[in-house]
């Protein structure tokens, strides 16, 4: 089975966004945007691929969770 993530497209810098699926291994992405996260999922979803939930990262991520170097 194939996988992918869901992503954040922003369409107006700080003021709104999307959502596409992209495949991990590049090959391909969904064919038109959603306005929610969940509607995304559901179209990769039906088009057989697994979403790979990662853990949040960055300022809005609960904790602010960041990856360190190491």
């Amino acid at each position: 089975m194939k996988k992918c993530r869901v992503v954040a497209i922003s369409d107006r810098p700080g003021k709104s966004y999307t959502w596409e699926w992209r495949t991990i291994s590049g090959e391909g992405k969904s064919a038109r945007r959603f306005a929610t996260f969940y509607e995304c999922m559901d179209d990769a979803r039906r088009r057989g691929l697994e979403v790979v939930m990662d853990r949040p990262v960055g300022e809005m991520a609960p904790d602010h969770y960041a990856l360190s170097p190491e």
